[in-house]
């Protein structure tokens, strides 16, 4: 018997479901990010030296050093990436809930019935207990 046909036959019993193979863009989302972070490397790049000039005109007191424009350029890759970060963290895609409010409700109402079953057990057993007790000192 082959690993799959026993999975098949004995996999549900077991609370198995069927794996279904499926082609996932979620395994090459590194890659996407590298080739994003070095887009967004290229664009702080680019944009550096206007928005130094346009920082340098806007407010008295900036440097005219070059070390400023490394700065824009590194303070505008945080933004970009920032921002794409929060994109992602806003449609990535979720897993699976594992457990239902249904089932959740359906366990807690057991767990109740069973705690009532066994105050039940335990006080039909006291009382035995106690009629046995008064039976033998008679």
């Amino acid at each position: 018997m082959s690993q799959n046909s026993f999975q098949e036959q004995f996999g549900e019993e077991y609370g198995e479901k069927s794996v279904k193979k499926k082609t996932s863009v979620r395994a090459f989302l590194p890659i996407f990010g590298l080739f994003l972070v070095v887009a967004f490397a290229a664009i702080a790049f680019v944009l550096s030296e206007p928005l130094t000039t346009l920082l340098r005109d806007s407010i008295d007191g900036i440097p005219a050093e070059d070390e400023v424009q490394y700065v824009v350029a590194g303070m505008t890759f945080l933004v970009l990436l920032l921002f794409s970060g929060m994109i992602y963290a806003m449609f990535a895609p979720k897993p699976q809930l594992r457990v239902t409010e249904a089932e959740l409700k359906k366990e807690r109402t057991l767990s109740i019935a069973e705690k009532k079953a066994r105050q039940r057990r335990r006080i039909q057993m006291n009382k035995q207990a106690a009629e046995d007790l008064r039976k033998s000192s008679k």
